[in-house]
Order: structure tokens, then sequence, then C-alpha cells
């Protein structure tokens, strides 16, 4: 049977370990929270009668702006997410400009691109047959970014490598803060 000082071993490697899984759901518990964040300001607005103004587009670069991107260079590379879940985002030098870019590039430029594709498929079934060699070729190219990334991301699953290649761009990584109690054993190794 393992000693209570080898299942501690066990556990901290696998707090150090900074998988998709946990990175994943701290995406998803800071969009929970962006979600609630941005109901309790729409009610507000709502209840004070203030005007509206701009788009979908607008909103999601003002939200995803604010959060994604200033909140962490602000945070030191940390959203409530992953600060939860003892995740930072690091880098080599330059740290505030890099997380900068590295967030930048995820949220403005990567992830909206899986949306790019599905304007194309419905500019094309709405121009019913008008075009429809301009429309693929511009439905290709959009899918083009997505299917890379996700590529890459299994690509990098497959070989264990955990960082993506806007992370390898940006010089930046996800990096775990888990560390073992101050009087515990592991922590003079």
């Amino acid at each position: 049977m393992p000693t209570r000082d080898a299942l501690d071993q066990a556990a901290y490697i696998n707090g150090q370990k900074v998988g998709y899984l946990r990175r994943l759901l701290a995406l998803g518990i800071d969009y929970c929270l962006l979600i609630l964040i941005g109901m309790i300001v729409t009610a507000i607005w709502r209840l004070l009668k203030l005007p509206t103004f701009g788009n979908d587009v607008f909103y999601y670069c003002l939200e995803n702006g604010l959060y994604f991107v200033l909140l962490p260079v602000l945070w030191r590379g940390q959203t409530p997410g992953k600060a939860l879940l003892r995740l930072k985002i690091t880098a080599e030098n330059a740290i505030a400009w890099r997380i900068f870019s590295r967030q930048f590039l995820l949220f403005f430029i990567i992830l909206p691109s899986f949306q790019l594709w599905r304007i194309t498929i419905d500019a094309l079934v709405a121009s019913g047959q008008t075009h429809l060699d301009i429309y693929l070729l511009l439905g290709g190219l959009a899918a083009l970014p997505p299917v890379l990334f996700t590529g890459n991301f299994l690509l990098s699953w497959l070989f264990k490598k955990p960082q993506l290649f806007y992370e390898k761009l940006t010089k930046t990584q996800e990096m775990s803060l888990v560390q073992p109690q101050a009087d515990h054993p592991l922590k003079n190794n």
C-alpha cells in the first residue's frame, strides 16, 4: 500500500501538469462569469433606461477585450477562472506585451475564425447559385484557420506538447501555481 508521502508526491506532480481539460475548465468558468456580469450590466442598463448602441460584434469586442485581454495583462496573467484552477499565463520577457498579444490573437483572430466559414456559407445559401465558385473559394479560405488550429491542437495533444502555435508565436505558456503546503516534506525537495 502506498504511503501518504507517495500519494502526496503523485498528487503534486499531477497538479503541476497543465492539461487541456484544466485550461478548458478555466475558460468555461470565465465565460460563465462573463455571462453573469453581462446579465447584471444589461439589467442595470435597462433599469436606468439608458440608450443602447452598437451591435453583437461591438459587444463581443468590448466584453472579450476587457475580460480576456485587458484583465490578464493587469492581473499578471490570470483571470478568475485561471486563479480558481491555479493557472497563470507566463512569458519569457516583456510579460504584459506578450500576454496582451497572446490573448488578442486567441480571442480576436483564432476563435472568431470558427464563425467566419459559417457566415460565408450563410451568404452562399442566401445568394442561391449566384457566384457559387467565389463563395466556395471564400468558404474554403475561411475554413482554413479553424482546420489548422484544430490540427495543431490534435497534434500537440497526441504528442503531449502542451504549447499551441499562438503560444509559441508569443513566447507564452500556461503555468500551474500548485505548490506543496509550507509545512509539507515535499516543500523541501
